[in-house]
């Protein structure tokens, strides 16, 4: 199968092209490199550098590669930068998403699986972990063109034969995640301890998010790339676990000074971050029970990993 996924210079992306050449798949990458690199790209992939909102560059790359598949990960990523400009976020994210799906309806593409959010989309949920039968309410301009985007692909699916998968990510976290990119705290703190700067918690740290390994991401795509479903689907992707900031800076404390001894680290509380979500985790039982997925990676054997491949190991 020739899979075409955008974003596939970066974090996530990358992995995920690392993986399917494994399982014998062609892929071509199309990424303008904003935040992507160079390095994360495996060799055996043909490279675009392109971005998804030039119209005609998106369209002849479609009907010169012709892929059977499309992961689409290329968006812009910062929630807090969306408030600042949330119409920038909106070209990249809902316009940019369109000419993937007309570039797809003109080269016969039919397939996608789209990178959503589960982190921001559900908003203020009432319950924990939060099932994909929930009330979508996103509070921010980013969240908000992820869950317009979703509804492009039913349109798309119901209308045109489209068939779509989307998958709502937990916060993803792991190796070649970096702090000016796809960022997450995890990334951000171990950078910071890398350069030997203070380590900075929003408010008194007790607000929790879903944290999810990279590798148990790509094998969440596997599993639907494998069985691909017809017609239009939402799956959430996460660990069903709640984690405080506070639990994460600890555990990463733990860890690091437990490799080197010599080193004490401590952190700075902030004042919060206004309208900042206090509590966060997503159901994984949807996809569990459709394609057999679980996570498979604990949150310590994570940052384990992580820590491995920040530090150069």
């Amino acid at each position: 199968m020739k899979i075409l996924i955008t974003g596939g210079a970066g974090f996530i992306g990358s992995h995920l092209a690392d993986r399917y050449i494994s399982d014998g798949h062609k892929v071509v990458i199309v990424d303008n490199f904003s935040t992507g690199r160079e390095e994360n790209i495996p060799s055996s992939a043909t490279v675009y550098n392109a971005c998804i909102q030039d119209t005609a560059e998106i369209e002849r790359i479609f009907c010169e590669e012709k892929p059977d598949l499309v992961s689409h990960h290329a968006a812009h990523v910062s929630v807090r930068n969306s408030l600042k400009n949330p119409k920038a976020d909106a070209e990249e994210n809902i316009m940019g998403g369109l000419n993937i799906l007309e570039a797809m309806q003109k080269s016969g593409c039919q397939k996608m699986v789209f990178a959503s959010t589960g982190g921001t989309i559900y908003g203020n949920a009432s319950v924990f972990p939060t099932p994909e039968t929930a009330r979508e309410m996103p509070l921010s301009p980013y969240a908000i063109s992820k869950y317009s985007f979703e509804n492009y692909l039913r349109c798309y699916s119901e209308v045109f034969g489209i068939s779509s998968v989307v998958l709502r990510y937990a916060n993803i976290y792991g190796p070649r995640q970096r702090s000016n990119g796809e960022a997450g705290v995890i990334s951000i703190f171990l950078e910071n301890i890398q350069a030997e700067k203070s380590i900075h918690i929003h408010g008194n740290g007790e607000q929790t998010r879903d944290y999810l390994f990279v590798s148990d991401l790509v094998e969440a795509h596997v599993g639907v790339t494998q069985f691909f479903p017809l017609g239009f689907h939402r799956f959430n992707v996460g660990s069903a676990q709640e984690i405080s900031v506070n639990m994460l800076f600890s555990e990463i404390k733990r860890q690091y000074e437990n490799r080197y001894p010599h080193v004490h680290l401590d952190c700075i509380h902030d004042e919060a971050v206004a309208g900042e979500l206090l509590r966060s985790s997503i159901s994984f039982t949807s996809i569990k029970e459709t394609f057999g997925w679980e996570p498979k990676i604990s949150m310590p054997e994570g940052i384990r990993k992580t820590m491995g491949w920040a530090v150069g190991e």
